[in-house]
């Protein structure tokens, strides 16, 4: 697994592509992808959220990588 953070507390027009390119409409936000970069848009975390309900993700994607 690989972490990627984008910063957005000092925001500027680069991050704007991303932002659209994943359809992020504002922080907080975990995306989680498959090895082939895609993402498993039902793993999405958006706004504030729970420990428990980011390990149930994790735990949820852990369960995809053994299939």
């Amino acid at each position: 697994y690989y972490l990627i953070k984008l910063d957005l507390s000092h925001y500027d027009q680069s991050h704007e592509a991303l932002l659209k390119q994943w359809n992020i409409l504002g922080p907080p936000t975990y995306l989680f992808l498959s090895p082939e970069q895609k993402e498993i848009r039902a793993l999405r975390l958006t706004g504030a959220f729970s420990q428990q309900e980011l390990l149930q993700q994790l735990a949820s994607l852990a369960k995809l990588k053994e299939s």
